[in-house]
């Protein structure tokens, strides 16, 4: 969900959630062999995953794309994109097309063609949906998604941990021991007034399970995009986010240097001023956003 919570209640509902999914009863063996493909290489545990590159679909695709009134628009058109997210009805991003596009209708001519948000929108339109849908682009679920329809987050690559270790989605979020029984609270940002307002769901979160022992864990991901940062400033942007995070959390902070547009899509991202909160399980799908 994107942030801020309008109530602390909102961030209550969250822990809830993440203690049924503490709580809920153990898989069947069938169960578990109906949602992964297991292999032998390792582990019988591991799961294949698949992290060729997430391609955005043509323009030409899209020209006879059908409108619609609903939430989810794009759920059977593009499945790569978690049909479980609820885009937020006054919001922009969700007329958004794959490729960062979308329709614009010519006001002489009422003629409908694609081109880049940015300009049928305007530059600032990341900071007009906020304002318009008091920063809430996309709506938090109204309860847990059913394990049997839930997601994998998309694939990632490249993470790396504020200790130097490199991990990779959703591969670091599969626990191989207990996984019925675990959960993951995943906050993502952009820019640093999204990074901001991760708090309001951090602090309950880590009140209700990361003081004691649990099989609840807090992963923040934050993501820089743009070659001129990953070429020149990176070295320099994880300096500052050493020093400003508590060395007890570092292990628990992950960077991204690089583009993310295709990954973002699938998890319906496109406003990156705001920040995001996932809870994931211990199979690593995505259960409430």
């Amino acid at each position: 969900m994107s942030l801020p919570p309008s109530t602390a209640t909102t961030a209550s509902s969250l822990c809830n959630l993440a203690n049924d999914i503490l709580t809920s009863p153990h898989y069947t063996r069938e169960l578990i062999h109906r949602h992964f493909t297991t292999t032998n290489t390792t582990t019988t545990r591991r799961r294949r995953i698949d992290y060729s590159p997430i391609h955005s679909q043509r323009q030409d695709s899209f020209s006879t794309a059908p409108s619609s009134s609903s939430d989810n628009d794009d759920d059977e058109d593009y499945p790569e994109r978690n049909a479980s997210i609820r885009m937020n009805p006054k919001s922009i991003s969700r007329d958004i097309l794959p490729g960062n596009l979308t329709y614009k209708i010519d006001l002489r001519t009422e003629e409908r063609r694609l081109v880049h948000v940015d300009r049928a929108h305007g530059h600032f339109w990341m900071l007009k949906e906020l304002r318009d849908t008091n920063d809430k682009p996309i709506l938090a679920n109204d309860s847990l998604i059913p394990a049997e329809s839930a997601q994998l987050i998309p694939p990632l690559r490249d993470l790396t941990r504020l200790t130097g270790q490199t991990v990779h989605f959703p591969d670091c979020l599969i626990r191989d021991a207990d996984a019925a029984k675990s959960c993951t609270l995943v906050t993502i940002s952009y820019k640093d007034y999204g990074f901001k307002l991760l708090p309001s769901w951090i602090d309950p979160f880590t009140a209700a399970f990361l003081q004691k022992p649990s099989n609840a864990s807090l992963l923040q991901v934050a993501v820089t995009e743009g070659g001129m940062f990953r070429n020149l400033l990176k070295p320099l942007v994880l300096r500052g986010m050493k020093g400003n995070t508590p060395t007890e959390q570092h292990d628990s902070f992950l960077t991204y240097f690089g583009d993310t547009e295709d990954w973002r899509d699938r998890l319906r991202m496109h406003n990156t001023m705001t920040g995001y909160v996932i809870l994931v399980d211990g199979f690593g799908r995505v259960r409430w956003m």
